[in-house]
Formats: structure tokens, C-alpha cells, sequence
């Protein structure tokens, strides 16, 4: 599986920040992956700067996720302050419909308009 984007890319071209040089081949793997879903396998060699720049966002956006771990969505429906009250929302599913559109939106950012992600033939 190729990578859609280096370090380098990350860094100089996309001016990310957050993730970390020893970690990024990970993410960036990933992120490729997830990618190649959202495309429906269309990117065959041609890897523009929209798909690198996609790869980018979508890594970061895996990142934050991993590191803010269950407080990237916390589910909390309801607080009180007095005679403090909490309630969260029991439905984990919710929480990653929310993770999963964060993920779409970061590669939507940039494939949109390029057809990649079009869902018909």
C-alpha cells in the first residue's frame, strides 16, 4: 500500500504541526486507507496535491481522535452546577457516527469536486 503523503508533504506543503515525525507513517497509512474507501479504489497512481492534502487532514483528524481518545466526543447531554449533576449519553454509537463525519469532512475538504468520493459510476 502506498502512502499518500510523507512528513515532508505534512510539513512543508500542508504546514501540519500536530503530529509527530515518528508517528506520522502510521497515521499516514491509515489515513490512506481510509481514503481509498471513501474513493471507491479510484485512485490508481495519480496522486494529486487535493489527495495528499486529504491525506493529511484525514491523518490529523485520526491523531486528535486517538489522542483525546473518548473526550474527542465526550456524550454529555446535561450538566447542573448546583447539587452537581451530570448525564451522558449512553449510545456509543452516536459518539462514532460523530468520529466517523469528522473523518468524512476531512477528506470531503478536499476531494470535493474531484468526483473521487461520487458514489455512482
Amino acid at each position: 500500500m502506498n502512502l499518500y503523503a510523507d512528513y515532508k508533504f505534512y510539513t512543508d506543503d500542508y504546514l501540519g504541526r500536530a503530529i509527530p515525525a515518528e508517528a506520522f507513517p502510521r497515521y499516514a497509512r491509515d489515513a490512506s486507507k481510509y481514503i481509498d474507501n471513501v474513493t471507491f479504489g479510484r485512485i490508481n497512481g495519480d496522486i494529486t496535491e487535493d489527495v495528499k492534502m486529504a491525506c493529511c487532514a484525514v491523518a490529523e483528524e485520526m491523531y486528535a481522535q486517538n489522542v483525546s481518545g473518548a473526550n474527542a466526543v465526550s456524550g454529555k447531554t446535561s450538566e447542573s452546577i448546583g447539587d452537581y449533576s451530570v448525564s451522558y449519553s449512553g449510545m456509543s454509537a452516536d459518539r462514532e457516527k460523530i468520529l466517523s463525519a469528522r473523518l468524512y469532512s476531512a477528506a470531503l475538504k478536499w476531494l470535493d469536486g474531484t468526483n473521487l468520493m461520487y458514489r455512482g459510476r
